[in-house]
């Protein structure tokens, strides 16, 4: 204010916001140039008699199914950088598999596509961000399933054939697709806060605060389901 010091700050801001870029781009390229390539995936199922696999993925797409050849646990195709860690108890094997990056904004989004095991039980715990997913479920023989997401649009279809299945589904502001296979009874809780809720009742009618297939207590195959999501919509047929 004295006059004694002459500085031109929108100069040095505009220094400092160009500055800012520069290493926001050199950043941003050293942490997701590999984003955009794909690699692969095989683990073997090295004789286990069950297993729990662990999926822990961002944001992006994920796809899983079943398929994998008869010697392996896991099979597919990623893009970007992914890790996973083995745990071997007797005939259990226990693996989880994540993805290995840190992401800045705007970066590619991750995209797995993956076949599990059709043999051997299975536990199945999945969560992702900001997500498209598809569990197709159909083939596997599944007795608990965990899959927690964020912004997502997701689509499970429960086992066709895998005796009793638990299933714990959660979202946040989101949109869950839950389709039971044909043949399989079910009981299922449905709750959200600002959440529609559609049940196909005429295969699973109303019982208190549940709904509940009339053959339910006999039934070879059934899955006990529970549903929630905080902003969205929830459909089960």
């Amino acid at each position: 204010t004295m006059g004694d010091i002459d500085v031109d700050v929108w100069g040095v801001l505009w220094a400092l916001v160009i500055l800012a870029a520069g290493v926001w781009l050199l950043l941003r390229f050293t942490f997701t140039r590999d984003l955009k390539d794909t690699g692969s995936i095989a683990i073997p199922l090295e004789g286990a008699a069950e297993a729990k696999i662990i999926l822990r993925h961002g944001a992006g797409r994920l796809a899983v199914t079943g398929g994998a050849a008869a010697g392996e646990l896991i099979s597919g195709t990623y893009n970007g950088r992914l890790t996973h860690k083995v745990k071997r108890t007797g005939e259990k094997m226990e693996v989880k598999v994540r993805e290995d990056t840190w992401m800045f904004p705007f970066a590619e989004p991750r995209h797995w596509t993956l076949r599990l095991n059709d043999q051997v039980p299975l536990v199945l715990n999945i969560s992702s961000g900001a997500s498209e997913s598809r569990i197709d479920l159909t083939a596997l023989n599944v007795a608990d399933l965990r899959v927690s997401s964020g912004a997502s649009d997701t689509h499970v279809t429960l086992p066709a054939g895998a005796g009793f299945t638990k299933a714990k589904i959660d979202g946040g502001a989101a949109s869950i697709r839950v389709r039971i296979p044909d043949g399989v009874a079910a009981s299922i809780r449905a709750s959200g806060g600002l959440t529609s809720t559609r049940v196909d009742m005429d295969r699973f009618p109303r019982s208190g605060g549940s709904y509940k297939s009339p053959d339910y207590d006999t039934a070879e195959n059934k899955v006990e389901v529970t549903v929630s999501a905080g902003v969205g919509s929830i459909d089960i047929r």
